[in-house]
């Protein structure tokens, strides 16, 4: 059925066959698109303690591993409003898979620091065009005001793939070492790099139907081959304009801030409970994916009560609330080490709250919320731009984040670590306000008109 709208797009597909390709040939591939994608970037911080003792790294080496990783991630992001003029996002999404599963092989294979370096961030250059590349495919399919708990379902796909990975990486950590645990995740990417490839309908029109969302014909609603005609140059705003966009720079210095927090999180965290607490590498792998199980709970919970609040006019409100959370949940880790050495089931719960409120957040802020930034800002069309130099001004934030966690875990404590953190998250909400008055002004206006 599928192969008679791809000849004849002029049919028109029956609603129930559309709500099929949506949900499973848009939806749930791009999400296991996304998964992978984040599965990709756990095994080293479950395998680096592991690496340390074997290879003889010292923990600044391992950062700088990391920041390799990251600054390709951020230069990839800032630059993909160029790159997808020459790459079509389904495309880009499979090929960026199969790239970074080559490169974990190649990672496990290595011995040296300069060879770890140079995978990495192949790895990271690859992983970047995966999340714009796939905000870009979902926007069309989803009405607006289904927005929050559609895009709260969908990036549950970052928290899976942090447990994926976590728990994969840590069982053939155990059972096989850390090369067999870098190498069963380029597998499981490249697998769904294929999928990807073979099944994934990028847009609405390939079927036959119009998109979802409320831009106008001439933006994200056309067919993707048709942004070479003669009306690009309208559909295209130069990136300072883009940049200029009415909230467009505080959320992305929140999520800059947020990026710090996340990537400490993503890449330390084990770490730091064998280190700090004392527990061993296995239980330290197993404990930290509680991070990643909140962030699934707290992914769909937000969408759920952004879409719920005011009729889907408090979505940055709601982030905020949300990031609060996290911050109050971030300084347990500083109040009570005594306490959390003596049962692991305190960092476990602990770690649980963080990864709700900060991935609850994270869902919101680079899901939704930018989708309704590109509308308001009239510019549809360029939510996979905005998404990309969003997410590029946050990976400067990971970069970051190796260098100060060294810095202040080696120099000071992990508990100023902490309070680190928090004070990010702090600067993360101030930055918003300005665009949580600008949000319930709209939402104000919008009532007034309906």
């Amino acid at each position: 059925l599928q192969f008679l709208y791809f000849i004849a797009p002029t049919m028109k597909m029956p609603a129930k066959d559309f709500l099929w390709v949506r949900n499973y040939n848009v939806l749930l591939l791009t999400w296991l698109a996304y998964c992978a994608y984040v599965s990709s970037r756990r095994p080293f911080g479950v395998v680096r303690k592991e690496i340390e003792e074997l290879q003889g790294l010292t923990s600044t080496e391992l950062g700088v591993v990391d920041t390799c990783f990251l600054s390709m991630y951020c230069l990839g992001q800032l630059f993909y409003g160029e790159a997808k003029k020459h790459f079509s996002a389904k495309n880009a999404i499979a090929l960026g898979l199969i790239l970074s599963a080559t490169q974990l092989v190649m990672f496990s294979n290595s011995n040296t620091m300069t060879g770890m370096c140079i995978f990495w961030a192949a790895n990271g250059m690859a992983n970047a065009f995966g999340w714009p590349s796939c905000i870009r495919i979902i926007t069309p399919w989803i009405k607006q005001e289904e927005r929050g708990r559609v895009m709260g379902w969908w990036t549950s796909c970052q928290a899976a793939g942090g447990i994926v990975g976590n728990l994969a990486a840590t069982y053939f950590l155990g059972a096989y070492g850390w090369r067999a645990a870098v190498v069963q995740s380029g597998v499981f990417v490249g697998v769904v790099g294929l999928l990807n490839y073979q099944f994934l309908i990028d847009h609405p029109s390939k079927i036959g139907c119009d998109a979802l969302d409320v831009s106008p014909p001439t933006a994200v609603a056309t067919n993707e081959p048709q942004e070479d005609d003669k009306n690009k140059k309208e559909k295209a705003p130069s990136f300072l304009a883009m940049v200029r966009a009415p909230g467009v720079l505080p959320v992305a210095a929140a999520h800059f801030c947020e990026k710090i927090i996340r990537y400490t999180l993503l890449f330390w965290l084990p770490y730091y409970l064998t280190k700090r607490l004392h527990y061993s590498k296995v239980t330290s792998g197993y404990a930290s994916t509680a991070f990643d199980i909140g962030g699934v709970v707290g992914s769909i919970a937000s969408g759920y009560v952004a879409d719920h609040w005011e009729r889907g006019t408090r979505r940055t409100t709601t982030a905020v609330v949300f990031l609060a959370g996290a911050g109050i949940s971030l300084l347990c880790f500083a109040w009570f080490p005594y306490y959390f050495e003596q049962n692991i089931i305190y960092p476990t719960v602990t770690c649980f709250a963080v990864g709700l409120f900060l991935l609850g957040f994270d869902s919101l802020l680079t899901g939704a919320v930018i989708q309704d930034l590109a509308t308001r800002a009239g510019m549809p069309s360029q939510v996979s731009a905005i998404s990309g130099f969003i997410g590029g001004s946050g990976s400067f934030g990971s970069i970051l984040q190796g260098f100060l966690t060294t810095i202040i875990t080696n120099h000071v404590s992990w508990e100023a670590l902490w309070f680190s953190l928090f004070a990010l998250v702090t600067i993360a909400c101030v930055s918003l306000t300005g665009t949580i008055s600008a949000e319930i002004s709209n939402g104000k206006q919008q009532q007034e008109e309906s």
